[in-house]
C-alpha cells in the first residue's frame, strides 16, 4: 500500500474500519469448524473483490481476517501478525476519525 494512490489507501483503510469489529465478533463466537468456514467464505469474497479490480477492499478484508485469526492462534508468528494488523487497524481508526 506504500505506493498506492490516496484513493486506494483510503478504500483499504475504510474496508478495515468497516469490517474489523464484525469479523472479530463473528470469529470469536464461532466454533473451530465455523471459523474455518468463515475464513473460507472471506477468502472467496476477497478473491472476487480482487478479480473485479477492488484490490484495496480485498486487502482490507484479508487484514481483518488475519487479525481475528491471530487472536486465537498461539506462537510468535501469530503474535507478529496481530501486532502488524493492529497497527493497520489503528491507522484505519485514526483516518476514520479525521473524516468525521
Amino acid at each position: 500500500m506504500r505506493d498506492a494512490n490516496d484513493a486506494a489507501k483510503s478504500a483499504f483503510l475504510n474496508n478495515i474500519q468497516q469490517t474489523i469489529e464484525h469479523v472479530v465478533d463473528v470469529y470469536s463466537a464461532a466454533s473451530e469448524s465455523e471459523r474455518k468456514a468463515l475464513l473460507e467464505d472471506a477468502r472467496t469474497s476477497a478473491l472476487e473483490m480482487w478479480n473485479s479490480g477492488d484490490w484495496p477492499s480485498s486487502l482490507g478484508l484479508v487484514i481483518s481476517c488475519l487479525n481475528a485469526e491471530s487472536r486465537f492462534t498461539p506462537g510468535a508468528d501469530a503474535f507478529y501478525v496481530k501486532l502488524a494488523t493492529d497497527q493497520l487497524i489503528k491507522e484505519a481508526a485514526q483516518t476514520s476519525g479525521r473524516a468525521t
